[in-house]
Formats: C-alpha cells, sequence, structure tokens
C-alpha cells in the first residue's frame, strides 16, 4: 500500500462522491510540504481521518491574521518615502492604516560629494603645508649649522691669518735691526770680495783659535743656510755697501738673484770658512778651494730650484695655491718624471731587443755590441737612468739629459742606441712616442734621482764608490768598450 493512503477498516462503507468532486479533487496539485516538517516514518500510521473531514479542509479558505493596528497592503499600493535633503532630518516611510516608519539613514547628494572634495583639498592642503613647514625646519637646522661652521673656519682662518702677520712682522722687524746694526769687522767682510773670505790652501794642523770653533757649534745649533731667503732691501743694502752682511749663525740665501750676486758670494765664503775648520778631520783626500766653491755653488742652485717649485702659483682666477695643493702639484711632477723615465728606459730596451734580432737574421758581427748594450739597459732600469729637462724649440724638441754623480759615464753607449733609432726609424713600430733629439754630457745639471743600490761594480763611478762603499754588489759584468766606425 502506499504511503500516502489512509488504511480502511473492512466494515466500513464508503461514502458516496459526487463526480465534480472527484474530478475536482484529481486536479488538485499536491501541496509543497515546508522544509521544517518532519519526515515521516514508514512505521507511522496516520490517523483514521473521516472522509467528511476531509471534504471540509478542502473547501475552506485561509485567512491569515494580522496584528492589531494593522491593514492589509494591496499589491498595487507603492508607498512614497519622504527622502531628507540634509544629513540633520530624518526622513519618514508612511504606511498604509495608522503608523510612519522613520528613515535615519544618512542619505547621498550631489552637494555632499562636492563637499567632500571640498574637504579632501582642504585635508591635502593641510599636508603639504605641514610638509613644507618641516622642510624650512629642517633648512633652517641645515643654515644654522652651515653658519656655525662658516664662522668656526672664518676664525681659524682668522687667526692664521694673524699669525702670519705676526710672524711677518717679526721678520721685518729683525731685518730692519740687521739694517741699523753696525757690521763687525770679525764675522762679515768689508766687501764682497771672494777673495778676502775663502782661506787658500789646508793646514795639516788643527786651527788654534778658538773663534772658529765656537761658531761651527753654534752653526751646528743653528742648522744649515735658512730656505725662507733674505728680504731684497737687506741684499740690495749689502750690494750697495749701506748694510750688513749675512751672519753666519744664521745664513740665508738670496734667492732674488744667481749666485755670481755679491750677498751669496759672501754666504759661499762663510760656508768655506766652516768647511776649512772641518776639513782637517777628514781622511779622504783632500780637493782644492775652488773644487768646494764649485760644489757650494751647485747645491745652491739645486735649492734655489726647489723653493722655486714649491712656490705658490697663481690661477687663472687670481687666486693663490694653498699649501695642499702645491704638495699634489709636486707629487704629480714627480710621477710625470718616474713615467717617462719608464717609457725611455722601456723605449732603449725595445730598440736593443730589436737591433739584436735584426743582427741575429743578418749574421752581423756587431751582435755582440748590441748583446752588452740590451744587458746594460736592463741592469741599469728606469731608477739607473736619469731625468732629462725639455729645451723644445720651435721645430724640433730636445732633451737635454741630467747628470748622476754615483753612476759611470755613459754617455757614449747611450748615444749609440739614441742615433741607431733615428737613423732605423723606419724599421720600428711607430707606437709609443716620438723620437726626439738628446744631449747628453757632464756639463748638465745634477739629476735628482736617488741612488740605486746593489748594482755591479763597473755600473759606479770610481771616485764616488770609494766614498760610499759597500753600494755595489758582487754580480760579475763584463763590460765592453764599443768603437763606432763612421
Amino acid at each position: 500500500m502506499p504511503t500516502d493512503t489512509l488504511p480502511m477498516d473492512a466494515n466500513m462503507t464508503l461514502p458516496i462522491i459526487p463526480a465534480s468532486i472527484i474530478l475536482m479533487v484529481a486536479d488538485t496539485t499536491p501541496p509543497v510540504i515546508p522544509t521544517d516538517t518532519l519526515p515521516m516514518d514508514t512505521d507511522t500510521t496516520l490517523p483514521v481521518v473521516p472522509a467528511s473531514m476531509i471534504l471540509m479542509i478542502a473547501n475552506t479558505t485561509l485567512t491569515p491574521t494580522l496584528p492589531t493596528g494593522t491593514t492589509p497592503m494591496d499589491a498595487d499600493t507603492i508607498p512614497t518615502p519622504a527622502v531628507p535633503t540634509d544629513g540633520n532630518t530624518p526622513g519618514s516611510f508612511p504606511l498604509s492604516g495608522e503608523g510612519t516608519m522613520v528613515l535615519y539613514k544618512q542619505p547621498f547628494a550631489p552637494e555632499s560629494a562636492s563637499a567632500m572634495n571640498l574637504e579632501a583639498q582642504i585635508r591635502g592642503k593641510d599636508v603639504i603645508i605641514a610638509e613644507q613647514a618641516q622642510l624650512l625646519s629642517q633648512l633652517r637646522q641645515g643654515l644654522e649649522e652651515v653658519k656655525e661652521q662658516t664662522i668656526t673656519q672664518s676664525l681659524a682662518l682668522a687667526q692664521v691669518g694673524k699669525d702670519t702677520m705676526i710672524a711677518q712682522q717679526s721678520e721685518e722687524q729683525q731685518d730692519q735691526e740687521q739694517l741699523e746694526a753696525p757690521a763687525p769687522e770679525m764675522l762679515v767682510p768689508a766687501a764682497p770680495n771672494l777673495n778676502n773670505h775663502v782661506l787658500q790652501g789646508v793646514n795639516d794642523d788643527p786651527p788654534q783659535t778658538s773663534s772658529m770653533s765656537s761658531r761651527r757649534g753654534q752653526w751646528k745649533m743653528q742648522g744649515s743656510p735658512e730656505c725662507s731667503g733674505v728680504s731684497s732691501q737687506i741684499a740690495k743694502a749689502f750690494a750697495e755697501g749701506t748694510g750688513p752682511g749675512p751672519n753666519p749663525l744664521q745664513l740665508r740665501w738670496d734667492f732674488n738673484r744667481p749666485a755670481s750676486s755679491p750677498w751669496n758670494q759672501a754666504v759661499i765664503s762663510q760656508l768655506m770658512c766652516l768647511l776649512v775648520d772641518m776639513r782637517w778631520k777628514w781622511t779622504t783626500e783632500g780637493q782644492t778651494d775652488e773644487y768646494w766653491v764649485a760644489k757650494i755653488t751647485q747645491k745652491f742652485t739645486q735649492i734655489k730650484k726647489c723653493v722655486e717649485r714649491v712656490k705658490p702659483h697663481v690661477h687663472d682666477n687670481l687666486s693663490v695655491e694653498t699649501g695642499v695643493e702645491v704638495a699634489m702639484r709636486l707629487a704629480n711632477e714627480k710621477d710625470e718624471a718616474l713615467k717617462k723615465a719608464r717609457r725611455d728606459t722601456w723605449q732603449q730596451t725595445e730598440i736593443t731587443k730589436s737591433m739584436v734580432a735584426v743582427k741575429e737574421v743578418k749574421g752581423d758581427d756587431d751582435i755582440v755590441a748590441w748583446w752588452f748594450l740590451n744587458s746594460l739597459i736592463t741592469t741599469l732600469g728606469s731608477d739607473g737612468m736619469s731625468s732629462e729637462d725639455s729645451d723644445g724649440e720651435d721645430t724640433e724638441a730636445i732633451f737635454c739629459t741630467r747628470t748622476l754623480l754615483w753612476r759611470r759615464d755613459i754617455v757614449r753607449e747611450l748615444q749609440i742606441i739614441d742615433q741607431q733609432r733615428l737613423r732605423d726609424s723606419t724599421i720600428f713600430s711607430p707606437r709609443g712616442a716620438k723620437a726626439a733629439k738628446q744631449i747628453r754630457g757632464n756639463n748638465f745639471p745634477q739629476s735628482e734621482w736617488k741612488v740605486v743600490k746593489g748594482l755591479p761594480h763597473p755600473f759606479y763611478n770610481e771616485g764616488w764608490l770609494a766614498q760610499n762603499k759597500g753600494m755595489s754588489s758582487d754580480e760579475p759584468f763584463c763590460w765592453m768598450m764599443i768603437y763606432v766606425q763612421s
């Protein structure tokens, strides 16, 4: 039996149902069971419901029970709410019957959008103003720091300028006192004549005068001649015979004039007096006075060049070099000189190597000479090559090579290499510096290169090596005399 049928008793008599009712029931759509109903178990037995009850339920029209105070609302009736235009007045929603629903939600209107945009703009401006105020505060703080640093630097510079001015005034005062002081006849010659100062010859016995020893000791305490130089006014007064000469206890050169000037000749005379006082203790072979005068003059020339190099230069904008700029300029000049020496040594080495290769191919007999020249340049290196002074002309670049006192005279050997480079310029590579004429000799100024230690004995000057023992090495080196056929 289906689960949705009613159980029927065997003794129960079915009522007679009209055909219209049967048709109506047949056309009735079964109701939809709500979701909150409990499922009916298969074992559940429905109670017996009489047929009259079923018919009554089928003909009953359900009417919902509405709460008191409300009326049913027709489907076509749509209430129109009263929407407020501002945010302060609440809206209302009328209901059919009695009662009104109040709307408290903030409405949206075009006017509120413009207000929001204006508020956002105001807030953005406030943020920008705050950022600008913070930036201005930082700038003010930075300006205060820069101002403090500038004041500190200005005070330091003012103090340096003050100290410099005081030193200059003190020096000028000393010069003035020296001008006004009478010239002592024992210490300063009456006339700038070198013969009056230089003592000819050397005594075998030590000097008997105590003034020489005391002057030598005081001169050692004071030091060598000052590099600041004497003023032109004092040197001119001495040359004219109206002022005193150099002070033996504080010798100062005149860097504005050559070594032949009266003042510098007087300084050389004072140095010769001290030299004569010390020479009697020497164990080396004595030299003539003319030799030592030439050496002192040569030393003065070197010192003068150094003083001129360290003088501050004037820039194009009329500003003067600082001490740091001067030091940097001198360091750059030294680096350039070292680079040129290395470049020249490399070039000469390449020349000798190329000539050795050419001579080997041709089978020439003078290949031994080029082997020797190549070994000579390689052993000396860039440190053993002297520096050069440019003596450029309008049409040709000429380099005057300086001399090295400690090195053996190798002018002849280097000239052979230079001439070969100029004569056979077509067989060498065009790369590198252009070949230039070089003048070598012993009459040029001395080079400032330091002495190279540890070279073989034949590379040193015999006279210099006799006074500086232990400089050479025991490495053998066979020196060769080369003769060039014209």
